[in-house]
């Protein structure tokens, strides 16, 4: 997972912020993808280009977005659950300051 740490600096509210994380399987078989999510604040959401598996030596997308509905800093963990129950997090943070 590249990076292992995202972190939104300064929408307003109601502004979306993207970000993408790669998962890179550097095996050499297939690993299963049992589920893509993120634990914490809502604001936080994920989309992915993953599937159900991912090849030997390929990669997917995870695009994280930030969108603050209130001022403040907010925390979250997206978490790649492989197959076997494997877990594999990243650190996500967002800050959201006023209009200027």
């Amino acid at each position: 997972m590249s990076p292992a740490t995202l972190n939104f600096c300064c929408p307003t509210i109601g502004d979306g912020n993207s970000q993408t994380v790669t998962v890179t399987n550097t095996s050499g078989a297939a690993v299963g993808i049992a589920g893509i999510a993120m634990s914490g604040d809502p604001s936080l959401t994920e989309g992915n280009t993953c599937g159900s598996a991912v090849s030997a030596g390929a990669t997917c997308t995870v695009t994280v977005t930030f969108t603050p509905v209130d001022y403040g800093t907010f925390t979250s963990t997206l978490i790649v659950t492989e197959s076997d129950g494997a877990q594999e997090p990243v650190s996500v943070s967002g800050t959201a300051s006023p209009d200027s």
